[in-house]
């Protein structure tokens, strides 16, 4: 091992063993715990010579590290304590986040410190990767491939048109052994009056699949109503359906066929409507089920559609439901729409796009500070922490609660990042637009 250090990016480390070490620090022994745990707990046995008031100077930087690893677990520093590795000189740095430090005497260390040298031993938790360099990586989609400038999304995916809400990650692109954390910087690119309040993100990954296709359905993927032609519309077309019931009305259905249904490979999804025109009901549910052939194969719970809201986020569902043996392709299945107006009035809803948005790497993010143009959103799951920058290289501050996992690539798989903005007016705008950056830390179980 070529160096071994403790501490964080914000206020530096302090070099334990090897390249740099700096007296009274002269060697540090590590311990490593190997298990399929997702935690381990460790130690390093750490050499100290010098004069008494040196040792106490250097047990002091090491007494600090632990209470800002104690300040980060209650959100009043800004940075977890890591252990830093690096293999070899001039190689890459690997970053395990350390918690639960603390440090223990050799009982008869007092015997020696008067002659100037003292061992301690530091304890520590740690999981069970340890992550590389932060890497920017090259992002494709409609509009192009761009590496290092900011990719362009528009707030709505339109076939043929150069228009996507979406970027994919080539799988040679991001070399990990474990799935990996990543980071995005989001500028809000709508200027004007436009405001963003909430985005949704999450990640496809596939093996050998890298479309886009059966995520998005258009008026004519869609079944009921009647089709109008709009420009405003995605994909230029909308639908709209009426009935006058007070029971559950099915009122579109998207068919997954083959070969799409086996791209799905049983993950979670959330269906989400867009409304070309809101309404203005106060007692209308909506729900999704998953339907073979005419038969039910998952009914999911209702959510109620607030009035004057331009989308509508139906509860998860399964891709094909349930367990299959998978000796066989999975059947074909159709993602049906019901609504129900309580009241039993005469009601219309008018939608041009159904989103099937991924899960399984996925967060959102709940505004309550807007963004206005060329403020930005920050997320990064290898600290764990998320910002708003109000100009693009300073003034950090949140704006956001953050609910969801940590968006992490999947090794040797193409990985399709979705994007959806919501306004401050609770609408999906297709013409809201945004530039990002995307950047992955290489995770390994072994260095």
């Amino acid at each position: 091992m070529n160096q071994i250090a403790i501490g964080d990016p914000l206020m530096g480390f302090l070099v334990l063993e090897g390249q740099s070490v700096a007296p009274p620090n002269v060697k540090a022994t590590l311990t490593l715990a190997y298990s399929s745990d997702p935690f381990l707990k460790e130690s390093i046995a750490i050499e100290f010579k010098g004069l008494p008031g040196e040792i106490q100077s250097a047990l002091a930087k090491l007494e600090i590290i632990i209470q800002r690893s104690k300040l980060y677990e209650h959100v009043s520093y800004a940075s977890p304590q890591y252990l830093r590795f690096q293999p070899e000189a001039g190689g890459p740095y690997y970053y395990p986040p350390i918690t639960d430090i603390y440090l223990s005497a050799n009982p008869a260390g007092y015997r020696h410190r008067p002659t100037g040298s003292l061992v301690v031993y530091m304890f520590y938790t740690r999981p069970n990767y340890f992550d590389g360099p932060q890497t920017q990586l090259s992002l494709s989609g409609l509009a192009g491939t761009y590496y290092p400038d900011w990719y362009p999304l528009r707030n709505h995916t339109d076939s043929g048109l150069g228009d996507g809400s979406t970027v994919l990650i080539q799988k040679n692109d991001a070399a990990t052994v474990l799935p990996a954390p990543l980071r995005f910087e989001y500028i809000f690119d709508s200027p004007g009056s436009a405001r963003l309040k909430d985005l949704y993100v999450g990640i496809f990954h596939h093996g050998s699949y890298d479309g886009d296709l059966p995520f998005f359905a258009y008026y004519n993927s869609l079944s009921g109503g009647t089709q109008h032609a709009d420009p405003n519309a995605i994909q230029g077309h909308y639908r709209s359906v009426s009935w006058t019931s007070s029971a559950w009305f099915d009122f579109t259905k998207y068919l997954i066929d083959s070969p799409f249904i086996a791209y799905f490979d049983g993950r979670s999804f959330r269906p989400i409507l867009r409304l070309f025109a809101t309404h203005a009901y106060t007692d209308l549910y909506f729900r999704v089920q998953i339907e073979r052939f005419g038969d039910v194969l998952y009914v999911s719970e209702p959510i109620y559609s607030p009035p004057n809201t331009g989308y509508i986020i139906l509860p998860p569902i399964d891709l094909p439901p349930n367990y299959l043996l998978r000796e066989q392709a999975p059947s074909r299945v159709q993602v049906s729409l019901y609504a129900r107006r309580i009241s039993g009035a005469t009601s219309t809803i008018q939608f041009d796009c159904l989103t099937i948005f991924p899960l399984a790497y996925a967060a959102t993010f709940h505004g309550f500070i807007n963004l206005s143009y060329d403020q930005v959103l920050v997320d990064d799951s290898h600290r764990q922490r998320h910002n708003a920058r109000m100009v693009v290289s300073s003034q950090e501050t949140v704006a956001h609660t953050r609910q969801g996992s940590d968006l992490l690539l999947f090794p040797n798989h193409f990985s399709r990042v979705f994007f959806y903005a919501a306004s401050h007016q609770d609408q999906m705008p297709p013409a809201y637009q945004g530039v990002v950056k995307v950047y992955y830390r290489p995770r390994l179980r072994l260095l």
